[in-house]
């Protein structure tokens, strides 16, 4: 060996044991370029190798391999550095090939049998994973791709595909998480930036999407699967801020308009869309256009069951169609399925129950057959003339389902008097308290007075 290149070579064993691998590989390199002779060489790319494996720096441990092989096919000791190497890249194939020659050279090497069956074992496992993920088995993908990392560290490609799998999963904060990692490693990582996007997209942030998909193109210019969702993403941000805006000034048509189109551009997007949907139900019912309504409504829920804003809007629809039963059933379920601290579906329920108990109350006005602004004069006359047509004794003589008729009429004659002619009841009627209601105030009203009364 010529004796500057064995100089460089000595100083970088020395660096080497003391762990400074990037300083014993910049001797190495001094030392196979400082060496005239090939066969001499092999060694220093064996050297260099060793100190790019330390550095988990597999691709580059491979390639000085490689040359350091092509030189002299026979050193074993740097094929089984490059069995390692494939292995750490995912190369399961290339190491298996790898490992058939050293077993040419030493038929009875026990390590070399026992990569190659964990390489076999690794390549059947990657061939399932890749099918599980073609097929949607996402969660079985994803469990193989770990199992393959762990063996396979320096395959960023198994990153990546496992990261396609959780996006099959829905697992978005995680594909986030797990792009970042890669672009920490290697800013120059194209797909790392794509799928974060996805991940970011997918969570509403429009915005990081965007940036995400712009580096991703300023990168790699003709990546058309980026150009086709930088445009997806920018026209879908445009109509939903359209929509929002036509909201915000009531506009509901145009409103409906911008989420009917935003609803074309990505039906994939099952959050997406029945975040759309729901908007869309709100703007309807807002027109009062109530049967399309709950249809939106219905698509929301059946999109993503879980948020609770398609299942009041379903309930201020009934609310508004006098279904008062079917608002109820629809706020229980929503705050027992789906979102229990809902102060709005809570509101909303005490408004539908009360609700329910108006519409089922005695109409007072339109029983004494006076106007709800009708003072208490022309009550008073009212009642008298309704009480005297059906006062029990004028229908004496009438049969039993006609007598017991007559004194349920008079009945609630006089109860609706007695609320009519008191201004405290009146009110409360007025707002619609029922009669059961009224009395509960009433008394509340009564023992307030009392302890006022008494300085308790």
């Amino acid at each position: 060996m010529d004796p500057k290149a064995l100089k460089f070579k000595e100083d970088g064993n020395v660096k080497f044991k003391n762990g400074q691998y990037q300083q014993a590989i910049q001797d190495y390199t001094s030392a196979i370029n400082a060496e005239p002779k090939a066969k001499e060489a092999a060694p220093l790319y064996g050297n260099r190798s060793a100190a790019w494996f330390m550095l988990k720096a597999y691709k580059q441990c491979s390639d000085d391999c490689f040359s350091a092989l092509n030189i002299d096919s026979s050193l074993v000791k740097i094929r089984q550095r490059l069995t390692k190497s494939l292995l750490a890249q995912g190369e399961f194939t290339s190491a298996k090939q790898n490992i058939n020659k050293i077993l040419e050279i030493t038929p009875d090497d026990a390590e070399a049998k026992k990569d190659k069956d964990l390489a076999a074992s690794l390549e059947v496992k990657l061939n399932d994973a890749n099918a599980a993920l073609a097929s949607g088995n996402f969660q079985q993908a994803v469990n193989l791709y770990r199992i393959l990392q762990q063996h396979a560290s320096g395959c960023d490609d198994l990153v990546l595909k496992e990261i396609q799998a959780n996006i099959g999963l829905h697992n978005y904060a995680t594909v986030i998480r797990d792009c970042l990692q890669l672009i920490r490693a290697d800013k120059g990582n194209v797909e790392a930036y794509y799928y974060r996007a996805k991940g970011l997209y997918y969570l509403e942030n429009y915005d990081q999407a965007v940036s995400h998909l712009q580096e991703c193109l300023r990168l790699t210019p003709d990546h058309s699967a980026a150009a086709k969702d930088i445009k997806k993403v920018r026209l879908l941000t445009r109509l939903m801020k359209a929509a929002e805006s036509a909201v915000f000034v009531r506009d509901f048509e145009e409103a409906v308009k911008n989420y009917t189109e935003a609803l074309e551009i990505d039906k994939d997007n099952k959050r997406l869309n029945a975040k759309l949907f729901s908007s869309r139900a709100d703007a309807k019912y807002k027109l009062k256009q109530f049967e399309e309504a709950l249809e939106d409504c219905q698509s929301a829920v059946k999109l993503q069951g879980d948020v609770a804003e398609p299942y009041i809007t379903c309930a201020n629809i009934f609310i508004a169609l006098e279904k008062y039963e079917d608002a109820i059933n629809t706020l229980e379920q929503t705050l027992k399925e789906v979102d229990p601290n809902n102060l709005l579906a809570a509101q909303r329920l005490s408004e539908a129950q009360f609700q329910l108990r108006k519409s089922k109350r005695t109409n007072y006005y339109e029983l004494l057959g006076v106007m709800s602004v009708a003072s208490l004069m022309e009550i008073r006359e009212a009642y008298k003339n309704r009480a005297m047509e059906w006062h029990p004794d004028k229908h004496s003589s009438k049969s039993p389902e006609e007598k017991s008729h007559a004194e349920h009429m008079f009945k609630t004659i006089q109860e609706g008097y007695e609320i009519l002619m008191d201004a405290f009841k009146r009110d409360l009627y007025d707002k619609g308290y029922d009669i059961e209601a009224i009395n509960e105030k009433v008394q509340m009203k009564q023992a307030h007075e009392k302890r006022q009364k008494t300085g308790h």
